[in-house]
């Protein structure tokens, strides 16, 4: 008989994912050109939990209520549109279809599904020889959870010549959290991730104002610059945030009340003999977040290099962070931007090579080159017992992963 008894409880989560996409485009007629967008996105999760008996070297399966889960999401979308010009006058038809399917215990009924419709029209005009172009827009949807209103939008693009671009634009904004938000229950080593069946859908106002220059052109090769200042006020914003400084991994889903923040940036591309460059950088500022922050810098830049030849391009992407403000709990129970994430970086780098007459894709490559994963955080519940310049570490990210992707592209020659 053994002397003593002592056992383990051993948690074992198993992800499957799986994204196709299908993109078809054509003509018809002389000026008519239509597109179909449909993709199927499958996510499923195991979670099984096994007692291990330390002296025996055995495990079973945890039958306690609870403790085994099955978790399932299935997206589909549907996308289309059709869209014509005939003289001054242009308009654009579609529709947009979106429908998800979850299944978990920790579903209500062990299922629910959102379903949005979505129609959508806009009208472009142009004058003073096509240099301005007045195009407005309108988008109706149906949701089955959410009460989704109209959704207006309006652009304009005045350009003068063929080096100098500007636009200006408003739209209204609707977002319905997806079932994840709702319903995610993902956990793991770095991640303690749980959904919000309480989200409320985010609405908002967007105004952006951008010009272009091209300040070199010779054939192939070119110098632009892109300078672009967006205006967002947002209500209920769904955003992911941790309640509980005291559990680093955790996070769950919540709405701000209202965030209105404004942002510029500055872009440069260029194109020069056989490689191609992107640098960018921009300051958002946070107008009523009332935190410590109210600053957050970007930066980010890309490098391509294409090998005449074999005909085989490699990239590398560059990402940094500056100082973000940092959603953390409020005494009340609410959410706020007290909190500051220090600065981190990413870097990734591919390579892609295409046969039989470009119609197929391969690229590998890595994601996250400098294994990043871990970043320092300031801040926690704000008037609480934890309040003030308590730090600690935040995960952002896997680690280094490695990729390959495969893409067919099917062309009728005409």
């Amino acid at each position: 008989m053994t002397p003593f008894y002592a056992r383990a409880k051993d948690e074992y989560f198993t992800n499957t994912r799986l994204l196709t996409r299908l993109n078809l485009n054509g003509k018809l007629g002389k000026t008519a050109t239509w597109q179909l967008q449909n993709g199927f996105a499958f996510y499923q999760r195991f979670r099984n939990r096994y007692i291990r008996d330390m002296v025996n070297m055995t495990e079973e399966l945890d039958k306690s209520t609870g403790v085994q889960d099955t978790t399932r999401f299935y997206d589909f979308t549907f996308r289309g549109n059709y869209a014509d010009k005939k003289g001054k006058l242009g308009y654009m038809v579609g529709y947009d279809v979106n429908l998800e399917k979850g299944v978990s215990g920790k579903i209500p009924d062990n299922t629910d599904q959102l379903q949005e419709f979505a129609a959508y029209a806009s009208l472009s005009y142009s004058v003073l020889k096509d240099k301005l172009t007045f195009q407005p827009a309108l988008r109706a949807a149906l949701n089955n959870l959410y009460p989704a209103p109209l959704i207006p939008s309006f652009n304009v693009l005045y350009a003068p010549n063929s080096k100098v671009q500007l636009r200006t634009s408003y739209s209204k904004g609707f977002r319905a959290p997806s079932l994840k938000e709702l319903y995610l229950y993902f956990y793991d080593l770095n991640h303690e991730v749980e959904g919000n069946r309480n989200l409320k859908a985010e609405q908002g106002h967007h105004l952006q104002l951008s010009t272009s220059l091209t300040v070199y052109e010779k054939q192939a090769d070119f110098v632009k610059l892109l300078l672009t200042g967006y205006y967002n006020d947002i209500y209920d914003q769904i955003s992911l945030y941790q309640p509980d400084s005291n559990r680093p991994l955790y996070a769950t889903y919540t709405n701000i009340a209202r965030n209105n923040n404004f942002i510029i940036s500055l872009q440069s591309d260029a194109q020069l003999g056989n490689f191609y460059t992107q640098v960018g950088y921009s300051i958002t500022e946070l107008l009523n977040n009332g935190s410590n922050l109210s600053t957050a810098m970007q930066a980010t830049a890309t490098v391509q290099y294409r090998w005449q030849k074999p005909r085989i391009n490699f990239s590398l992407f560059y990402k940094w962070f500056g100082e973000q403000p940092r959603l953390v709990s409020t005494i009340d129970g609410g959410a706020a931007f007290n909190g500051i994430t220090a600065p981190y970086s990413f870097v990734d780098a591919s390579v892609e090579k295409k046969f039989w007459q470009q119609r197929i894709q391969l690229i590998a490559g890595v994601k996250n080159l400098l294994d990043v994963t871990n970043t320092n955080v300031s801040g926690s519940t704000s008037g609480g017992v934890h309040s003030g310049g308590s730090g600690s570490s935040q995960n952002i990210a896997a680690g280094r992963s490695f990729f390959t992707s495969l893409r067919f592209t099917l062309q009728k020659d005409r």
